[in-house]
């Protein structure tokens, strides 16, 4: 009997020690136990295509940084590419209101872009850039992407730039020529 008594009085501390939790559905357990930052849903979900060129800085950045699942976290709709053709293929066939992408592969992309229907606005991504680099896309345009821990970087440029095509405005990058 009092082998019993202790057993439930055990039960019931241990019940109390962890306290009252917090319910948790699908994967939002993860988020509490990884201890990851909560990422706040977009203004302007948008349909995101990454051109995550192997030859390019790109591939690096998400790995590190985890481009892609912080675009989805957020409510964009986010598609990897891997290759020029894949890219060209993607456009024909869906509707992007973005396209991410290595600086280096921007001027192509533009042109690519600006001859699709759906003519998304092409954002550079500059992930560890040199300093001609940086000082070159700064002079170009005001619309690109640097990766870094703070999601929330990444995702006020995209936010911006979507906001910017809702008015009807273009984002501050050179049109397709």
């Amino acid at each position: 009997m009092k082998k019993r008594a202790f057993l439930i009085s055990a039960a019931v501390a241990g019940a109390l020690a962890l306290g009252p939790g917090v319910a948790a559905g699908c994967g939002d357990k993860f988020v509490l136990v990884g201890g990851a930052a909560r990422i706040n849903r977009s203004k302007y979900p948008s349909r995101v295509l990454v051109f995550m060129n192997p030859s390019s800085r790109v591939p690096a950045a998400e790995k590190e940084f985890h481009v892609e699942a912080t675009l989805t976290a957020a409510g964009h709709k986010a598609k990897v590419v891997e290759s020029e053709a894949e890219v060209e293929k993607a456009l024909e066939t869906g509707k992007y209101d973005l396209v991410l992408a290595d600086v280096a592969d921007v001027p192509g992309l533009r042109k690519q872009c600006g001859a699709s229907a759906s003519k998304p606005a092409v954002l550079p991504i500059l992930y560890k850039p040199t300093a001609a680099e940086l000082s070159a896309a700064e002079k170009e345009a005001n619309c690109q992407v640097r990766p870094s821990k703070k999601s929330s970087d990444l995702l006020a440029v995209i936010d911006e730039t979507m906001k910017d095509r809702s008015k009807g405005i273009a984002p501050n990058c050179p049109p397709a020529q």
